[in-house]
């Protein structure tokens, strides 16, 4: 684990240095998904609670497509391969902070450890105008024996805002997980929520128009 690390922040450095578009790709690496950004004890259970959105049916997850990331792009997209059809892959339901956005890099950064290299499950909702697949992603937490929504955890680490709008095909359940971990994160100022000042993507998406 040491080694990976080691390898992870010098990768880390790599990008800062000559990522400008704040894209990492991964293939030889994986990351365990459960031991990124360790959370004070006193949150440890919460966050197991939130995250145990889909653990009571985790067969019909073990069903779904599985696809191997290649290139984490930002905090809320990543290119991966199912086979030998490349996609590209927008986490449904959340909206991280944009290029250049206070937060960005380190959204990204957190995407790139949780599943940078690794294999997920993938439970897709079409695509959106720019032919990016939209989907609830997951990944399985060898230790605790459980499905880890990515997309919730996204939120629960404060590395993302819950979308502004919800495309009508991501379920109603889904929609309010994601809008209770939010009002957690938000309430224990973590991640991005430490700033109390901190814009909304679509709001600084505003800005360059």
């Amino acid at each position: 684990m040491l080694e990976l690390l080691f390898i992870a922040g010098g990768l880390y450095l790599v990008w800062k240095i000559f990522g400008r578009r704040r894209s990492v790709h991964f293939e030889p690496y994986s990351f365990d998904p459960i031991k990124l950004f360790p959370t004070e004890s006193a949150h440890r259970k919460t966050i197991q609670k939130l995250s145990a959105a889909d653990k009571h049916n985790p067969h019909a997850l073990n069903q779904l497509p599985t696809i191997r990331v290649t290139f984490i792009k930002d905090g809320d997209t990543f290119d991966g391969r199912y086979g030998r059809v490349n996609l590209t892959i927008r986490l449904m339901g959340i909206d991280c902070p944009e290029d250049g956005q206070p937060w960005g890099d380190i959204a990204t950064f957190g995407l790139v450890k949780m599943i940078g290299g690794t294999d997920i499950k993938l439970k897709h909702y079409g695509m959106d105008v720019y032919g990016r697949t939209l989907a609830t992603v997951y990944i399985w937490d060898k230790n605790k024996k459980v499905w880890i929504n990515v997309c919730e955890r996204m939120v629960m680490l404060g590395h993302a805002w819950v979308a502004q709008h919800f495309p009508s095909t991501l379920p109603k359940r889904q929609q309010a997980n994601l809008k209770r971990v939010e009002q957690w994160a938000k309430s224990k100022k973590i991640g991005l929520w430490a700033d109390d000042n901190a814009i909304p993507p679509w709001e600084w998406r505003c800005k360059d128009e």
